[in-house]
């Protein structure tokens, strides 16, 4: 029984490509990286004059954001809208690669979670504790983790394996290209 049980379930993939389906996995990374978009989208909207929920002016939303961190350096752009146009973009490539990011973009993906890591440690050491950054943080840390869970990283298997075959390497370059136009329009939009 448990033998043909196996054979049976070996004969429905044989002819299939690449891993099976994880919808589950995919939906976990969709939904932490729409956490984390929504957080930054509530963060950036503190910068054109509408206070997140729940952070007033001696709050550590406003601390946060009046720091040094809460700009980028050289630019003067706030971190927020930075984070916003990551997330969009980092979604928009998770969605149209099916759960299935390109190798170079997996590197972008670990370095925005260094990211994450280290704006969180400032604000423990800076005690500036916003519930938004937190947030935001908490759904890129968590989409990270559910990349790497799924596998295919920059120490996985190719991309061709992963995603199957040619159409796999397709949806990645389309990948590619969603979360590049996605956080140039997204980063353009945050400009106006």
């Amino acid at each position: 029984m448990v033998a043909g049980g196996s054979a049976s379930r070996k004969a429905g993939t044989a002819g299939t490509a690449g891993p099976p389906p994880r919808t589950g996995w995919w939906l976990a990374g969709s939904a932490c990286l729409m956490v984390a978009l929504a957080a930054a989208v509530v963060l950036s909207l503190s910068h054109l004059g509408s206070p997140p929920p729940g952070c007033g002016p001696q709050s550590g939303c406003a601390k946060a954001t009046a720091s040094v961190w809460g700009r980028v350096p050289g630019l003067g752009w706030p971190t927020a809208f930075l984070g916003a146009a990551w997330y969009a973009g980092m979604l928009a490539g998770w969605l149209v690669g099916r759960g299935g990011l390109p190798r170079g973009v997996w590197w972008l993906a670990g370095l925005g979670g260094g990211f994450s890591l280290l704006l969180i440690g400032v604000m423990v050491f800076e005690d500036a504790l916003c519930p938004w950054c937190l947030a935001s943080h908490a759904g890129n840390l968590g989409f990270l983790g559910v990349a790497v869970l799924i596998g295919g990283g920059p120490a996985g298997p190719d991309a061709a394996a992963v995603a199957g075959g040619r159409g796999g390497v397709v949806r990645r370059r389309r990948a590619v290209i969603a979360i590049l136009a996605t956080a140039a329009m997204t980063g353009g939009s945050l400009l106006v």
